[in-house]
C-alpha cells in the first residue's frame, strides 16, 4: 500500500536593525518577509534522505535587484558572505538559522540575501548550494558601521 504525504516548506526572514547610540547598539527596526525556497534548495532537502550533507553554512549578500526565481543557483551580484552564527530548533519542524552582521560586516549596499549549504559552501562567493534567496526586506539598504543586523531565517516544515 502506497501512502502519499503532502509536505510544505516555507521560509521567513526576520531582520533586526541596530544603530549605534552612545556607544551601544540599540534595536531600532524589525522587518519580516517571506522568501522563495529555490529549486536547488528543495532538491538538497530531498537529497537529505540519501544522506547528502546539506547543512546551511553561510549567508551571503549582494547588490542584485532581480526578483527571486526558483531556477537561480547563485545571488545575482554577490558581494560578501559570513558563516551562520547559530541554528536552533523550535516547535516541531521549525529551524531558525541566525547570522549576525556586526558594525564591521557587510558595509555597503544590501539588496539581496541568500543562504548556502553543503560541504562545498565556503567563505568564497558562489560556493555551495543556494537554498533560498530574498530581496533585502524593506528595499535596498546602505549599511554603515553605525549599525548591525541580526538576520533570522525561519524554516518551517509541515
Amino acid at each position: 500500500m502506497l501512502i502519499a504525504e503532502t509536505h510544505r516548506w516555507t521560509g521567513r526572514i526576520i531582520v533586526t536593525r541596530y544603530e549605534l547610540r552612545r556607544g551601544v547598539m540599540v534595536p531600532v527596526e524589525v522587518i519580516e518577509v517571506e522568501n522563495l525556497i529555490v529549486s536547488a534548495g528543495r532538491n538538497a532537502a530531498r537529497d537529505a534522505f540519501r544522506q547528502v550533507d546539506i547543512g546551511i553554512r553561510y549567508m551571503a549578500w549582494g547588490t542584485g535587484v532581480t526578483a527571486p526565481a526558483a531556477t537561480q543557483t547563485t545571488l545575482v551580484t554577490e558581494t560578501g558572505r559570513k558563516a551562520v552564527t547559530s541554528q536552533t530548533t523550535g516547535a516541531t519542524g521549525v529551524l531558525t538559522t541566525t547570522t549576525y552582521l556586526s558594525a564591521t560586516d557587510a558595509n555597503g549596499t544590501l539588496a539581496e540575501l541568500g543562504w548556502f549549504a553543503g560541504t562545498g559552501a565556503t567563505a568564497t562567493a558562489g560556493t555551495g548550494i543556494m537554498m533560498a534567496r530574498v530581496l533585502f526586506p524593506g528595499g535596498t539598504h546602505v549599511k554603515t558601521s553605525l549599525e548591525a543586523f541580526n538576520v533570522d531565517r525561519v524554516d518551517t516544515f509541515t
